[in-house]
């Protein structure tokens, strides 16, 4: 009976731990999540690839190369290695129905020490119906509904070399994974850490940036034994103001996550009035679109393809202003998609004082 029992659980477990992971990948596409996910239900901590900075997200992702501060802290921790006063963050994302996610984030700088900010992510899911083998075998519905929850703390240092041309960051990240399902609670609990770089060899106006996010572990894994990888992301990215087009800023990068395919982020932000109202627009897509966009140029297309990346088309607006010494930026973006799933809404607010 004991043994049932075990076994009952783990199966649960399984099904439970698969449910929710599926579930949160799929609702991610904003933040380079594929569709076509080889990994779904076997990688933890996918929160971790959302991106929560709305400025990026309306130029498709691209975030590694922008002259930001706090907000782009997750993207890249280098970004905070410019800061000259202290900055509040706060953000909201709709992911899907029901799945939302939210930092909350503050940064000061120390001269001639460096930078440092604490900034605290989490996402909470819808509720997932929690699944049992049946009589027969196949598995059924119990009437009962699980929870997930995410929560990522963490730490940054970030400072500025050669006249603030340099900028390198680093990110400690204390992650924890959470899925209520009654009448049990699993959690696991890991650590990771993202390390990024600047080069702004012409002050803001040509940035090139570099990061790699996620280099960690689970050190306590949930009750089934088994050790979940983390969504490892490399990305690289430019950003460049033409001279003779300082209202323009042209944005790309391309990233690379464990075991999928290479990602491009190209976008474009135009200062509709400079300094105070901007509009942004970005399109995403991957490697194996590209490849299959060249079979359809030589008549050899797959009719069955389905778009390796749910995002498409993205897009979005800010809004900067002074407050008597105090700088307020407000930003909005808004993640279209390949399929069935609605746009991704993203609002965040930086406060400078």
């Amino acid at each position: 009976m004991n043994a049932w029992r075990k076994n009952h659980r783990d199966y649960d477990m399984n099904l439970i731990v698969n449910t929710a992971c599926i579930m949160v990948a799929a609702g991610m596409m904003g933040s380079a999540v594929i569709a076509q996910y080889k990994t779904a239900g076997s990688v933890n901590y996918q929160h971790l690839l959302l991106n929560y900075d709305a400025r990026s997200v309306g130029l498709a992702g691209a975030s590694v190369a922008l002259p930001d501060g706090l907000n782009g802290v997750t993207a890249n921790p280098a970004m905070i290695a410019g800061l000259n006063r202290q900055q509040g963050f706060i953000g909201y994302q709709l992911v899907l129905d029901g799945v939302w996610a939210a930092p909350v984030g503050y940064a000061r700088s120390y001269a001639g020490i460096g930078a440092f900010s604490i900034v605290v992510q989490g996402l909470s899911s819808g509720k997932v119906d929690v699944i049992e083998e049946g009589p027969d075998g196949e598995p059924k519905a119990t009437g009962l509904t699980a929870h997930d929850e995410y929560f990522t703390p963490g730490v940054s240092f970030a400072r500025s070399f050669f006249n603030a041309r340099l900028l390198t960051g680093i990110s400690l990240k204390g992650l924890y994974h959470r899925i209520s399902a009654p009448p049990d609670i699993y959690s696991s609990k890991g650590i990771a850490v993202d390390i990024g770089i600047q080069y702004r060899p012409i002050n803001d106006r040509l940035i090139f940036g570099a990061v790699i996010r996620n280099a960690g572990f689970e050190f306590a894994p949930f009750e089934d034994g088994r050790s979940y990888p983390l969504p490892v992301l490399f990305e690289a990215g430019v950003s460049y103001v033409p001279r003779y087009l300082p209202a323009l800023r042209i944005a790309a990068d391309i990233n690379k996550i464990r075991g999928e395919y290479v990602n491009f982020e190209p976008g474009l932000e135009i200062a509709i009035y400079p300094d105070v109202f901007f509009a942004r627009l970005g399109f995403m897509f991957s490697q194996g679109d590209l490849t299959e966009q060249f079979h359809k140029f030589t008549g050899d297309q797959d009719e069955n393809y389905v778009k390796s990346n749910w995002a498409t088309l993205a897009t979005g607006i800010g809004l900067h202003t002074d407050l008597n010494a105090v700088f307020l930026r407000v930003d909005f973006g808004l993640q279209f998609r390949a399929s069935w799933l609605p746009p991704s809404p993203v609002l965040s607010a930086i406060i400078e004082f």
